[in-house]
C-alpha cells in the first residue's frame, strides 16, 4: 500500500530517511545529484523502483532534491 503523503506514517518514514541519510553522510546528501539537501526542499524516492520490488522499506528509499526528482522522472518518460 503506498504512503500518502501527508499522513503521520509517511511524515515517521521521512523522518527515518533523513536521519539514516544523516548517519551514512554526516549531512543530508541528494541520492542523484550529491549535493547537501536543506529540509525544506527534499523528497523521498525509491532506489529500486516501486513497481519492481514494490517495497517501502527504509532501505529502498533515499533523499533527493525535489527538482533532481523532477527531472529524473521527466527523463523516464523520455525513454520509454
Amino acid at each position: 500500500m503506498p504512503l500518502k503523503l501527508n499522513s503521520r506514517r509517511a511524515k515517521i518514514k521521512r523522518e527515518k530517511v533523513l536521519k539514516q541519510n544523516i548517519q551514512l553522510f554526516g549531512e543530508p546528501i541528494c541520492g542523484i545529484c550529491l549535493k547537501p539537501v536543506f529540509q525544506h526542499e527534499f523528497s523521498i524516492d525509491h532506489i529500486i523502483p516501486r513497481c519492481i520490488c514494490h517495497s517501502d522499506k527504509t532501505a529502498n528509499l533515499m533523499l533527493v532534491h525535489k527538482e533532481c526528482n523532477l527531472q529524473k522522472d521527466k527523463q523516464k518518460l523520455i525513454y520509454s
